[in-house]
């Protein structure tokens, strides 16, 4: 019962902060932002912004601004079946080849689920792990331009002429119903003995808003669990349509459709809420479903993760701000990224995954004891090379 009020007194504390419009603290014309250049068209800056009575703000920030372009490509990352730490997320990227130019934490995540999947939707390399929850999300399309949205999803497999809804995702599937798993992902089907499994062939293109026939490599009467390849996707389907398995060597098309989005989507983030919206600042909380007591914490001063893109859809800004003490809140955080060019805007995970990689090393100072990050996250957006190390 205490604590059932102590929950309420918060909420009720939250309620005026909510309120209010966001504001903008921070004289950013008068912000000095000098970049320092690894490559033409990345650089990073750290600055302490610039309030408008003259003063310092008190903590700093950090900011990554990309124009993409090759060599540079935006990742979301995640290694299969596991959450980690930034740094060694990035590790583990590069000592499997690709290099990392820079990297901030990704999505919100459960404290009490295993594994630390995302909240909202998270696609790589084509391939979806987690379906969207209302909230803003990040996406660059296959023809490399950057799009912000909360989209919605429709998703249908269509065997042998008929059309299956999909309806869950490297997990298990419901009653009657249909589970795709992406082999990027998941390490193994998970037993579903009253249900069946065709398991399918990734050609390399992207899965997610953009129909795919996908080739049958093998069946499976009775779905008892079994490992996956990181080439391969599964449908395991409950549904009592299925009557026959299909024929190894059949085709079976998945329509993944992202509403909101234009184009096959390659790679998507989601955190929220939206923070700018064609250069205007808006707080979207509410409207993306946020519960209350995550409204206030978002509302408040806190460390910050961020991103934004200018007009044209071709510049990326990422944004980590170091507090406690200190720290900015959501018209901050909108305010320091329209002052850099960026006319759409979104929060990410904050507070103690707060935390950029830059060039190898962590550079801001996280909400720890320790000048490190200690906290495992669920997944982070890079800035990686396209380029071929081997020429």
């Amino acid at each position: 019962m205490r604590r059932s009020f102590a929950v309420l007194f918060v909420c009720l504390l939250a309620l005026p902060v909510l309120a209010e419009e966001p504001e903008c603290p921070f004289d950013m014309s008068k912000t000095v932002v000098q970049y320092e250049s690894s490559s033409p068209g990345l650089g990073y800056s750290m600055f302490t912004p610039l309030r408008k009575d003259g003063r310092k703000a008190g903590f700093n920030v950090h900011v990554v601004q990309l124009v993409l372009a090759d060599p540079f490509a935006v990742q979301v990352l995640r290694l299969r079946s596991e959450d980690m730490q930034v740094e060694k997320l990035v590790k583990a990227v590069e000592k499997a080849g690709t290099k990392v130019f820079a990297a901030i934490n990704g999505d919100y995540f459960s404290a009490f689920e295993e594994g630390k999947h995302p909240l909202g939707l998270h696609v790589s390399g084509g391939q979806m792990l987690r379906e969207p929850s209302g909230t803003t999300t990040f996406a660059v399309a296959a023809d490399g331009s950057l799009q912000m949205a909360a989209p919605k999803l429709v998703a249908n497999a269509q065997v042998g002429g008929v059309d299956f809804p999909i309806s869950g995702y490297n997990q298990l599937a419901p009653r009657n119903g249909v589970a795709l798993y992406f082999g990027r992902f998941a390490k193994e089907v998970l037993s579903q003995s009253k249900c069946k499994a065709i398991v399918l062939r990734t050609d390399g293109n992207s899965y997610v808003n953009h129909p795919v026939a996908a080739t049958i490599t093998r069946t499976i009467q009775s779905a008892r669990k079994f490992p996956l390849a990181d080439t391969e996707s599964a449908l395991v389907v409950c549904s009592q349509e299925l009557v026959e398995l299909p024929q190894v060597g059949d085709e079976v098309i998945l329509d993944l459709r992202l509403k909101g989005f234009s184009g096959p989507i390659v790679e998507a983030v989601s955190g929220g809420p939206r923070i700018l919206r064609t250069g205007d600042a808006v707080y979207e909380g509410k409207a993306e479903g946020f519960p209350l007591w995550r409204r206030g914490y978002i509302s408040g001063t806190h460390p910050r993760t961020a991103l934004g893109m200018d007009p044209a859809g071709s510049t990326l800004f990422l944004l980590v701000a170091e507090g406690r003490p200190g720290g900015l809140d959501a018209g901050g955080a909108a305010c320091v990224l329209k002052g850099l060019g960026a006319a759409d805007a979104m929060l990410l995970d904050g507070g103690g995954s707060a935390v950029m990689v830059w060039d190898g090393r962590i550079v801001n100072r996280p909400h720890a004891a320790h000048q490190r990050t200690n906290r495992r996250v669920a997944n982070a957006l890079a800035i990686i090379s396209t380029a071929d190390d081997s020429e």
